[in-house]
């Protein structure tokens, strides 16, 4: 018969349970199954930690600029890094001869943010690429039987024949924020004006547009495992929720109310970084305060904070939560990788019914002949 020893009463991180440390660390990304978890650097390479392990399992090296953007397919084995350097490269993290990198694409301005396809295929990938100064790009890479990756690129938005060209504008010019819903049947950009543009993946139309209350340059964007609610990290001081279903019923460009709104009341701080729970039940901004690392962790629907996290003063420049679980990894500008996880307290008691906890040591009392050894002399 197994007991349980081990008892968490929360489902949200409470503290660090180890550190790894690597000079340049500046973002986090959780594969699907969340037994791998890439590291993306400012010298451009790229570090793939085991989860179970709680190390490195190796390096890819590829890029020469700092790392701007990771994706991982569904399947976990496909990671999409974009950079400054103005590549982006899809790896293979299953190759196990040594060489991970599968295709190299090559933009003329740095890449800003990448993302691609949720779904899973072992020979074809979508993908979407913002750069700066540029319209953002929709691309599929298909592998042929021979082995090589064959490229088929376009501008995302698709025109109609005699149609204005809106991809002119300096709207779509200025893109800084891409991501796919969790089905990849829209296509989400976010702009330097604080303009969000919905795109129909298999039309490649326009949805609709919106913008969040305020102007402030998008940063990026956050739905949650359900894909009931859409999230959205302005350079503002507020982090902004919406039902998806409410997005996409709106027509016009107009400003939309968000449906739930988080901030710092208190520092009035900015954000770096914000992202889900896997039940949806939390959600959580980091701050992207200098001389700060703080992690705040509000309950989705009320709003109400219910754990601050805290520690060295190091500034934080991305946060990820596992996609399974309560786990968080967040890394600092001193090139630290925190994992957060549950304060676990052991149950000793469940190996037996009669023993007793104690808080603090007790000074035990022996008494007279408690440890005296009778010895029986017999004679013969």
């Amino acid at each position: 018969m197994n007991l349980t020893i081990s008892v968490s009463a929360t489902d949200y991180p409470e503290g660090v349970a180890y550190t790894l440390d690597r000079e340049g660390a500046s973002m986090c990304r959780f594969n699907d199954s969340g037994n791998m978890a890439a590291i993306g650097t400012t010298d451009g390479s790229i570090l793939l930690m085991d989860i179970d392990t709680k190390g490195f399992a190796c390096e890819l090296v590829g890029h020469v600029a700092p790392v701007t953007s990771l994706s991982w397919e569904h399947g976990g084995r496909f990671l999409l890094s974009g950079s400054k350097d103005w590549n982006c490269i899809l790896w293979d993290t299953h190759n196990s001869m040594g060489n991970a990198k599968e295709k190299v694409l090559r933009f003329a301005s740095p890449v800003l943010s990448a993302a691609i396809y949720p779904g899973h295929s072992q020979t074809q990938i979508q993908m979407i690429v913002c750069c700066l100064s540029q319209y953002p790009y929709l691309i599929t890479v298909e592998r042929t039987p021979k082995g090589i990756w064959s490229e088929d690129r376009g501008f995302l938005v698709e025109l109609e024949e005699g149609a204005v060209d809106i991809t002119g504008s300096p709207e779509y010019a200025q893109t800084t924020a891409c991501a796919y819903d969790k089905t990849g049947k829209y296509i989400f950009l976010g702009n330097a004006k604080g303009i969000v543009t919905v795109v129909e993946n298999d039309t490649r139309k326009v949805i609709c547009q919106f913008r969040p209350s305020g102007s402030a340059s998008i940063r990026g964007f956050q739905f949650s495992p359900d894909n009931l609610l859409l999230a959205v990290n302005s350079a503002d001081k507020n982090l902004r929720s919406y039902f998806l279903e409410k997005i996409l019923a709106s027509s016009a460009t107009q400003t939309i109310e968000p449906d739930f709104k988080y901030f710092d009341s208190i520092d009035q701080n900015r954000w770096a970084q914000c992202v889900f729970s896997p039940n949806s039940k939390y959600f959580v901004g980091g701050s992207a305060a200098k001389n700060s690392h703080k992690i705040y962790i509000w309950e989705q629907e009320t709003g109400a904070l219910s754990k601050l996290l805290e520690i060295q003063k190091d500034n934080l420049l991305d946060l990820a939560w596992h996609p399974k679980l309560p786990i968080l990894m967040s890394v600092s500008s001193a090139g630290t990788i925190n994992i957060w996880t549950v304060k676990i307290s052991e149950n000793w008691s469940a190996f037996a019914p009669d023993f007793r906890e104690l808080d603090e040591n007790v000074e035990y009392e022996e008494m007279e002949d408690e440890f005296d050894m009778v010895c029986s002399l017999f004679y013969f």
